[in-house]
């Protein structure tokens, strides 16, 4: 008689059980959802308050370079082409990939 009682119980009860674990699971996503979200919105509020303080930069805390400009001399047989090379308006020779035609 014992036995009856208990395979009923257990009977009786696992529905019950598998409710709870379901339960506690989906109470389980949802907080770590929640967690995830409250992480992303302080990340924004961080990145947010650092562009509001805004960034310098020296020449101390940053890969600053010093640069000076080269001006590159061709030898050439006319002083225009020597100012059509330092200007950087030189004709250039066109590279065409298509040929054109004229459909009329």
């Amino acid at each position: 008689m014992g036995w009856i009682l208990l395979i009923l119980l257990v009977i009786l009860l696992w529905p019950a059980i598998r409710g709870y674990l379901t339960y506690r699971a989906m109470r389980n996503r949802a907080q770590e959802i929640f967690r995830q979200q409250q992480q992303a919105q302080q990340e924004a509020e961080r990145k947010a308050r650092q562009q509001q303080q805004g960034k310098t930069f020296d020449k101390d805390n940053s890969e600053y370079v010093d640069f000076e400009e080269v001006i590159e001399l061709k030898q050439t047989s006319s002083t225009t082409s020597w100012q059509e090379s330092h200007s950087g308006t030189a004709d250039e020779q066109q590279v065409s990939d298509a040929e054109f035609e004229d459909i009329a």
